[in-house]
């Protein structure tokens, strides 16, 4: 988890996005999210839908879900102009 929120911390992103199984997110976010807020990342997103662990996640620091089915172009347009409004 360290090795990826210093890589997160080099690239100079702003936007991180953990990317696993629905198994792994259980004990990989509440790690992962926290430390990659501390590594700089205005927006963390969970490549996978929530379920009942949405409070739990969020609580960690992810910020958005994307998953089958969401509102994919509305979320990237919305992290586009939240970027417009960063720079």
């Amino acid at each position: 988890m360290d090795e990826a929120a210093a890589g997160f911390a080099a690239s100079g992103l702003k936007i991180a996005v953990i990317c696993s199984t629905d198994k792994e997110y259980a004990t990989v976010v509440p790690q992962l999210a926290p430390k990659l807020k501390a590594a700089g990342a205005r927006t963390v997103i969970l490549a996978g839908h929530p379920g009942n662990s949405e409070a739990a996640y969020r609580a960690a620091g992810v910020d958005r879900f994307i998953y089958v089915r969401c509102d994919v172009l509305e979320t990237l347009k919305s992290l586009l102009h939240e970027e417009e409004a960063q720079s």
